[in-house]
C-alpha cells in the first residue's frame, strides 16, 4: 500500500515537470524571464501577467522613440528583462510606435487597461529600472 502511494507520488510529480517547463517558455516568450516587476504589478495594481509585461513594455517603447539608440540600448542592457518588455509590447500593439502619453494610454487601453493606470505604472517600472541602474532610471524619467 506504502509502495503504491509512493509510487504514485512520483508519477505525478515526474507529470508536472513538462508543465512546468511549458509555463517557463510562455512565460520566456510573454516577455517575463525576470518576473519580479510583472509579480509586482500584477500584485499591487490587480492586473493581468500579460497587461503588466505590455504595459511595461508600452512605456519603455515610449522610450525608445524619444531615445537615441546608444540611450536606449544602455537601458535595455541595465535592465533584466527589458528587451523582452519591449518585444511584447510590439507583439501585442501590432509594431505600432508610441511617441507621446497619448499613444502610451492608447497601448494600455489595447491592452485592456485605462489610461489612467499609466501613472501607476510609472512609479514602478522607475523604481525597478532605478534598482539596477540610477542612471537609466534618470534618463528613462526623463522621457516617459
Amino acid at each position: 500500500m506504502h509502495r503504491k502511494l509512493t509510487l504514485l507520488s512520483l508519477a505525478f510529480v515526474l507529470a508536472l515537470f513538462p508543465g512546468c517547463a511549458a509555463t517557463k517558455k510562455t512565460m520566456t516568450n510573454a516577455g517575463m524571464t525576470t518576473p519580479a516587476l510583472t509579480n509586482e504589478l500584477t500584485k499591487d495594481l490587480g492586473v493581468t501577467a500579460s497587461q503588466a509585461a505590455g504595459g511595461v513594455g508600452a512605456l519603455l517603447q515610449a522610450a525608445a522613440e524619444k531615445l537615441n539608440s546608444q540611450d536606449m540600448q544602455m537601458i535595455t542592457k541595465a535592465v533584466p528583462g527589458a528587451s523582452n518588455y519591449l518585444e511584447t509590447a510590439q507583439k501585442a500593439l501590432g509594431g505600432a510606435k508610441i511617441t507621446d502619453l497619448g499613444g502610451v494610454q492608447g497601448a494600455f487601453k489595447k491592452l485592456g487597461l485605462t489610461p489612467e493606470m499609466v501613472d501607476q505604472f510609472k512609479p514602478k517600472v522607475l523604481d525597478y529600472v532605478g534598482t539596477y541602474s540610477p542612471q537609466a532610471r534618470t534618463m528613462l524619467a526623463s522621457v516617459i
